[in-house]
């Protein structure tokens, strides 16, 4: 995957515009959770072992220690998540707004 490519030139930009970049953002952040979650999903395989047979013979407390370190991730990227969905309310209703506006004036 590439890297994102930031425009150079400074112009003035429609609001639409930006709306459309801060779009563009949740979705790249939606897509790198994604990719965590596959990585935690992929981790907690590796740690029980593709049938749950624990291929490492972990102890009661290691399997503690890993469920909490797998939770915490997970919540945080919950948090996140919330953040992204309200950051694409606002985006449509600033669309929605956008649009009333414009509407008035034609």
């Amino acid at each position: 995957m590439s890297m994102p490519k930031y425009p150079e030139e400074r112009k003035i930009r429609s609001y639409k515009s930006i709306v459309k970049d801060i779009l563009e953002s949740a979705a790249l952040e939606e897509l790198a959770i994604a990719h965590l979650i596959n990585a935690e999903a992929e981790k907690i395989q590796a740690f029980t072992g593709h049938y749950g047979g624990f291929p490492t013979s972990p102890s009661n407390k290691q399997i503690n220690e890993f469920q909490g370190h797998v939770a915490k991730i997970l919540q945080a990227l919950s948090e996140k998540q919330k953040i992204l969905v309200r950051t694409i309310e606002l985006s449509k209703e600033l669309i929605d707004e956008s649009e009333e506006t414009e509407e008035g004036y034609e």
